[in-house]
This record gives C-alpha cells, structure tokens and sequence, in this order.
C-alpha cells in the first residue's frame, strides 16, 4: 500500500487545481490543472470539430506529442525502457486529422494496475494530455460489487427517510390543531438558515462557472444559477423551520420535565445559566473530542497495521479549500450544526420513539443501523467485517453510554461538541505550507475555542448578578 500511494504520487497527480478559460457561447476553451507542487497535472484545449488544421501524418503527430510530454509532463516516454507505446489512432475531422496516444511505464506497476500517459494532437497543437492509473480489472470488479451493497444501503436509507417525514408530518398536524407550534422560534431559525446558505454559496463562489457549458448565454448561466440558490434558500429555510418547530412541539409535549428549546437558546444567549453549566458541558465535549481523536489512532493503526489490502487510496481535500474562506466553511457547518443538526436528531429520536414504543427497542434498531453502515456496507470479507465491528461496537458503546447516562437531552452538551471540532478541524490547515491556509487555520482554531469564551462571560455575568 505505502508503494502504491508513493508511485501514484510520482506517475499521476493526487492533488490538483483546475483552471479554466473560455469565452461564452464559443466552444474553444482552456484547462489546466496544477498539483500541489506547482507542476503541471493535465491540459485540455477544446476545439470546435469543424475548426480548420494540419493534417499531420502519424509520425509527426508523435514528436509534436513526445516534446509536449517530456517538456510540461517530465514523462520521458521516448525512452524504451521506461514506457511502451500501448496505443496511436487517427480520427479524420471535417477540415483536419487528430491523432491519439498513450503510453505505459514497464518499469513500474501496482499489480496488475498500468501508469499511462495519453496525449492527443488537434491539427498540430496539443488537444489534451494526462497522467492516470488504470486500475486492475479484478480491483473494478471489486469495486462494482461493493457498489451493490451502496446501493442497498441507499435504498433502505430512502425509505427510513421517507417514512419519518411522513409521520413526521402527521405529528406536526396534530400540534398544528392542538395550537402547540410556535411558529416564531421556526421562522427564526429558518431565516438563519437561509443566510447561512447564501453565504456559505457566495464563499464557494471560485468554482462559479464549473458547470458552465460555453454553448449557452453567460446571462442565461447566471440567471438559472440564481434562481438555483434562491430556490435552495427558500426550500432549506423551510424544511429548517419545519423540522425546528416539529422537534420543539414533540420536545414539549414528551420530555415536559426537560428544559425545552428556548430555555437552552436563553443559555446559548447567556440570558439564563451559569458557568458552571457552560463549564461541564465543555469538559464533557473536550472529553468526547479527545476519546474521537483517540478512536480515530487506533482506526488508523488497525487498518494499516491489519488491513492495508482493504484501504481506501482516493485523495481528499481538506473541508472548504475550494473556496475564499475556508475557515468559514467549517464555521458554517459547526453553525447549522447546533441550530438544525440537533433538532433534527430529536425529531427523528421522538418520532420513531413515539412510532416503536419502547426505548430499548429503538436504541437497538439505531444501533444495528449504524453498525451496516460502518461495519457490514464497507466490508469486503469475514475478516474486514470483524476488525470494523469491533472498532465501530468501541466507539458506538462509549458515545451511547456518554449520550445515555450523562448527556441525555442537555442541547448545550451536543452544541458545545460541534463547536469543539473545530479545534481539531483547524489541523489539516495549520499543516499546509502556504500561509493562507495557515491563516485560516488559526481562525478556525479561535473560533473553536469560543465556548471557553462563553464560560467566561457567564461567569462575569453571574458575579455581576451576586
């Protein structure tokens, strides 16, 4: 596995950044991807098939190609030793001849997987050109059959979800009638949301024209991708405000000993409270967040140390580089976190309480649910599937006994929790080499710590009040 990801770092490109250019409503346009290193990833000149050029012979094609590659790629496919040529084809367009070629590294292979390298000519110029790894036919296969199992899950996730919001909606029209809904907090936390989302689109606006298809008018691109956010506003405000005011109406009506939603938000606004409250609540969160760092080690451990065969090689990037602020990305998340997240979870928590009847019996269900999703779903035989049982009974028994025996409905807790992660959110950026993400980083960190913040000013506040 570690050569693996060593080659596939040398021979393809990881980490990429994709630039565009073009021009509305013409086809010719420009990509570049550049890898984290600054060197070039991939290029693709688009042309229009009936755009006039040079009718090269095949062998002409071929030099123009191997200087490319050699030059911009640092691929030396010219030397017989390194790589063959696996494939050379000519395509006749209406006014040129365009011609394709790749080529494979001999001296460096995965199995049963290739590392090639494919250029295509356009006339005279270079079309496109790329690194890639062809993965093994088993390996796909594989991946297709795991693909199934995705698709089972996905199907049972649909209908849990389905039947939840419809009993979800018939509880709500029951509080509607009984006048149990307070429209104003959902409304509240609807219009948060829908500014969370316009904001949160208007920092990823760098990829703006990703999808853009240059055969359409930029005006009419502009004015769908508006009514796109407009509509995506108004649809998550209103779900947000549904589901805040069906989780509060239920709250009320079933956990009437429980402080309810406002009094919690009258905490989170230091109207009501103590810094003592504030205080156990984030030690209870620091605790959490260090067993999680902790369960994620030992993950880490077990499956390099045991199941390196089964490891998932495909790169991610961190949360938000995409976008102009990245630590806003993050806050956005811990935002909607406590403000739709965690009423959310005790709408669904009540609904199926209310649907199944005897805790017990619920808290088994959600467990088997989540044990498929983690243990079963990803498993590629008997014994991945018991070292990812094991680590998934770990972390599941330690949250639900945290949930059940100590947490139990202090909403504070389960904020304070989402927030903290930001703490080690902010990892991944303070890691990076360049200074913006650095900057970022440490914003994340300083946001991260702003219920320590919030235990400080209680505690002002109730020394004032004394």
């Amino acid at each position: 596995m570690t050569g693996f990801k060593t080659a596939s770092k040398e021979e393809t490109h990881t980490w990429v950044w994709h630039t565009r250019w073009f021009q509305a409503e013409e086809k010719e346009e420009i990509r570049i991807g550049i890898d984290h290193e600054g060197r070039l990833g991939s290029f693709l000149h688009l042309l229009p098939e009936n755009q006039a050029g040079a009718s090269l012979s095949l062998e002409e094609a071929q030099r123009i190609a191997e200087a490319f590659v050699v030059t911009h790629l640092d691929r030396h496919v010219t030397d017989a030793n390194i790589y063959k040529l696996l494939e050379s084809q000519s395509q006749k367009r209406e006014k040129r001849l365009d011609h394709r070629f790749v080529w494979e590294r001999v001296d460096k292979k995965v199995e049963e997987g290739e590392f090639r390298v494919e250029v295509q000519v356009v006339g005279d110029e270079i079309g496109r050109a790329r690194t890639r790894y062809k993965a093994p036919e088993a390996f796909l296969r594989k991946l297709n059959e795991q693909g199934m199992k995705t698709v089972a899950m996905t199907i049972m996730s649909v209908l849990l979800v389905i039947v939840t919001i419809v009993m979800g909606t018939i509880y709500l029209l029951r509080a509607y009638r009984n006048d149990e809904v307070n429209w104003r907090f959902g409304i509240g936390v609807g219009i948060v949301t829908m500014a969370w989302f316009g904001l949160d689109r208007i920092n990823g606006m760098v990829g703006f024209y990703k999808g853009y298809n240059t055969s359409q008018a930029l005006m009419t691109f502009w004015g769908l991708k508006g009514i796109g956010i407009l509509i995506g506003m108004t649809f998550l405000g209103f779900a947000a405000a549904l589901i805040v005011v069906l989780a509060d109406a239920l709250f009320r009506q079933d956990l009437a000993e429980e402080m309810s939603f406002k009094g919690w938000l009258d905490v989170l606004c230091l109207k009501a409270g103590s810094a003592t409250l504030w205080g156990q609540a984030l030690v209870v969160a620091l605790c959490y967040e260090v067993f999680d760092q902790g369960m994620h080690a030992l993950a880490a451990y077990v499956k390099y140390g045991y199941l390196q065969p089964y490891l998932d090689v495909g790169a991610r990037s961190a949360l938000g580089v995409g976008s102009y602020l990245p630590f806003l990305k993050s806050l956005n998340i811990a935002s909607m976190g406590f403000v739709v997240l965690i009423p959310t979870v005790i709408a669904v928590w009540l609904i199926w309480r209310r649907v199944i009847g005897q805790t017990k019996y619920l808290v088994v269900g959600i467990g088997l649910v989540l044990l498929i999703r983690s243990s079963v779903a990803p498993a590629d035989d008997v014994y991945h599937f018991s070292l990812l049982l094991l680590l998934s009974l770990l972390q599941y028994a330690v949250l639900g006994f945290l949930i059940s025996r100590i947490i139990r409905y202090n909403l504070l807790t389960y904020a304070c929790m989402i927030w903290v992660d930001l703490l080690f959110r902010s990892e991944g950026f303070l890691e990076m080499d360049l200074s913006f993400y650095q900057m970022n980083g440490a914003l994340m960190l300083a946001f991260g710590l702003l219920p320590l913040l919030m235990v400080f000013l209680a505690w002002r506040k109730t020394s004032a009040r004394a």
